[in-house]
């Protein structure tokens, strides 16, 4: 059970907040607005950067009150007893360097951690742990759940017109990985040790997005993780010019992974054509009330552009099949510029014609109204909130995701390089 924050406002600290004119970081853009909305709700008291002069500037470009306190030390802003709650945009091998010292102070009340908690499975629940023990109100930057895109598909499953899902299947390119070239700030990423490669952030982004939608668990992970191109060129983040060629690349650039989901709902079917009992000698009762909760899955996630679309996702059902397509990529917690596409076809709703099943085909588009990120807005506009109708963290539609819910997702991404080291079907 989690504590409740302190009286508002919560006195707030910012950790990754960019003094440079060109920065780009998720801190920037989209969190810092996103709290900045919540005024009443949170206080920004202090900035962490990676040396006093960097905070100072930082608390300067962006307009910050001048009773922000700037640090350069994590240390230092340890010992400050008016922070009450941690915002972290750093990249994920700084995670642990600037998080542990507030943590072991035992003074917090409350962290946000950008995605993902920590570089690994193991370093990431240690730090679960720390703020579990401490009863921290916590959330983590996973807001797929909370795009447009995500919300529509989860609506269209719970209607229960596709009946019970049965599995689903995603293939798609993401914007890393095809061999060519990769920005200066990204490099980083080329080594797995650093926790930032296409597993560790995309595939983990797009398993929340799917798992949300479908009201499951991830139960069962087979997974393949494969380099196949070795090197890449490096660019300037702003010129796009080549830096250093064939620069060495340990990252993956191709991702397969399948497995069974255990659905967390009853089942929604609505009525529609009956299914086909099983030949003698086939599964028994207890096999097919075990089956009712399991949705086949497969993933094919790549690094490079498509010839047919960024996405093709199908999600298949005792009455019904969806597929939702993007012409840009496998990236559906991130705003896209341009609408998905969803497309339906239901067995049953026709008109039948008196001697057949009808069926119905459907399409539509979904885009968000809002520039930006409109989904980290939400995350943060639920958080503040404390959930809705009852629902706190980690579950339920419109539940945040907590440190608990991303410590599940970090372990099935630790699935995913498990499976593809030994070989073998790791069971969560």
């Amino acid at each position: 059970m989690t504590a409740s924050l302190p009286p508002r406002p919560v006195r707030t600290a910012l950790i990754g907040l960019s003094s440079s004119p060109t920065g780009y970081g998720w801190l920037n853009h989209f969190h810092l607005p996103a709290i900045q909305k919540h005024a009443a709700d949170f206080q920004i008291v202090a900035v962490l950067g990676s040396s006093l002069a960097n905070a100072q500037k930082a608390i300067a470009k962006h307009n910050l009150p001048s009773m922000v306190r700037a640090y350069g030390a994590p240390e230092d802003l340890a010992r400050d007893e008016e922070v009450d709650f941690l915002v972290v945009g750093v990249k994920a091998p700084l995670h642990r360097t600037v998080l542990m010292p507030s943590l072991l102070s035992k003074r917090l009340k409350g962290i946000f951690v950008e995605w993902p908690i920590d570089c690994s499975f193991a370093k990431a629940e240690e730090i679960v742990c720390l703020a579990r023990e401490q009863g921290l109100r916590t959330a983590v930057g996973l807001q797929g759940r909370f795009s447009a895109i995500t919300q529509r598909i989860s609506q269209l499953v719970r209607s229960g017109r596709l009946g019970r899902i049965l599995s689903t299947t995603a293939v798609g390119t993401v914007p890393t990985g095809d061999g060519k070239s990769e920005k200066r700030s990204s490099q980083y990423a080329l080594d797995p040790a650093n926790g930032a490669t296409m597993v560790d952030v995309h595939l983990a982004h797009f398993i929340e997005c799917l798992t949300f939608a479908l009201d499951a668990d991830v139960a069962t992970v087979s997974g393949q993780v494969k380099t196949m191109h070795p090197t890449t060129n490096i660019v300037d983040d702003v010129t796009g010019k080549i830096v250093e060629r064939d620069a060495p690349k340990k990252s993956p650039d191709q991702v397969l992974v399948q497995g069974m989901l255990k659905s967390k709902s009853k089942s929604r079917s609505k009525p529609g054509p009956k299914l086909r009992q099983p030949r003698d000698g086939g599964e028994n009762d207890d096999d097919n009330n075990n089956n009712n909760n399991n949705i086949v899955y497969s993933i094919h996630m790549r690094g490079g552009n498509s010839i047919s679309s960024g996405m093709t996702w199908l999600i298949y059902g005792t009455n019904g099949e969806m597929e939702i397509t993007t012409p840009l990529r496998m990236i559906p917690h991130i705003n896209l510029p341009i609408p998905w596409k969803i497309r339906m076809k239901i067995e049953g709703e026709g008109e039948g014609q008196g001697r057949r099943i009808g069926e119905v085909v459907e399409e539509e588009e979904v885009s968000e109204q809002e520039t930006g990120q409109p989904a980290v807005d939400r995350l943060w506009d639920v958080f503040v909130r404390g959930g809705q109708e009852g629902e706190g963290e980690g579950e339920g539609p419109w539940a945040w995701p907590d440190f608990e819910h991303g410590l599940n997702i970090h372990r099935a991404i630790d699935a995913v390089w498990t499976s593809n080291r030994d070989g073998k079907v790791v069971e969560l």
